[in-house]
């Protein structure tokens, strides 16, 4: 998987839209019901390399 690194004192245009894009596309998959069809899309435009069935989760822990 290749890096993508922006130069955030000079990003391209192109660079302001790909952020704006895996914002967007962040904030949607974070307010998607887990294990739908919509958040697999949405997994995959973030991480298109990952496979089919792949799932990210979170570890859940309690503070005192």
């Amino acid at each position: 998987m290749e890096d993508i690194r922006i130069d955030c004192a000079n990003p391209t245009q192109e660079e302001i839209e790909l952020s704006v894009f895996h914002s967007q596309t962040l904030f949607k998959l974070n307010h998607t019901m887990p294990f739908t069809e919509e958040y697999d899309e949405l997994m995959h435009q973030l991480f298109p390399e990952m496979g089919d069935n792949s799932h990210i989760v979170t570890l859940l822990t309690k503070v005192q």
